[in-house]
Order: C-alpha cells, then structure tokens, then sequence
C-alpha cells in the first residue's frame, strides 16, 4: 500500500483584515502552514457599513467594496490564492465569516489579532466573533506591536 500523508486540515480560510500592518505578518505564517499542510487556502475580507452616516460626509458602498478586492486580491496574489477563492462580504463579521466556514466547508479559520490590556481585550471584534461561532478549529496570530 502506498504511503500517503493525510492533512491535519484540507481547507483553510484566512480572515483578512485590510488596512493593517500586521495582516501581512500573519499572511507569511498562514502561508508557512498551509504550504506544510498541503491545504487549499481561501481568503475573506468583510466589509463593515457604518451604522450610522451623518448629513454632509458622503460613504461610496460600491468603492468601498472595489478597493476592498483590489487590496484582498494583492493579499491573494502574494499567498498564490486564485480569485475564485477571495471573497469581500459586506455585513457583519460574526455572521458573514460562519456563513462562509459553512459553505466552503472550512475546517481551519486563521484570524489575526492586536494585543490590548486585560485579558477581555486580547481579541479584536473579528476573532473573537470567529471564536464564538466557528465549529472548526481557530488559530488567532498576535500581529505584532508596530511603534
């Protein structure tokens, strides 16, 4: 019988936060991992519309959503992610990232963090929705402490 190596994890998903240095610190060890797992690896960025806009101050969804891929896709490109496997959502973080897990059948979510005092704080919105509503494993990566 032919000795065949089995992934610990088959389908990663990696939780893009645009915008920050420290994403790009986590997309190295995201790829260190999946490259060693053999994974196939997909990226999602959600969009968060404000609550509220205010009279006066002019918020553009659709070029919001368009500089979001275009970024994303830079991500993608640098980690040998396909465009068929990046996805920008718009909504709510703790909605959108299970949803997602659930479809592409997820079983590893990678989401980075900011540290910040006291242990309530560790996490930033995005992870810790990740880590109340995954039903896969979750590695968080403490993004490092740019001065």
């Amino acid at each position: 019988m032919e000795n065949q190596r089995v992934s610990m994890y088959q389908h990663i998903l990696f939780a893009v936060e645009l915008g920050s240095r420290g994403t790009y610190f986590a997309a190295q060890k995201v790829k260190q991992l999946t490259d060693m797992c053999q994974a196939k690896l997909s990226l999602i960025h959600v969009v968060e519309l404000p609550d509220i806009v205010y009279p006066g101050i002019l918020y553009d969804e659709p070029s919001c959503i368009e500089h979001a891929k275009q970024q994303l896709a830079e991500i993608g490109k640098k980690l040998n992610v396909a465009t068929e496997n990046q996805y920008v959502k718009v909504g709510q973080p703790k909605v959108i990232i299970p949803e997602i897990m659930k479809q592409l059948n997820i079983d590893l979510l990678i989401v980075g963090h900011h540290e910040r005092k006291g242990i309530y704080r560790l996490l930033g919105s995005t992870a810790y929705a990740a880590l109340s509503h995954a039903q896969c494993d979750v590695l968080t990566i403490p993004y490092p402490s740019y001065s």
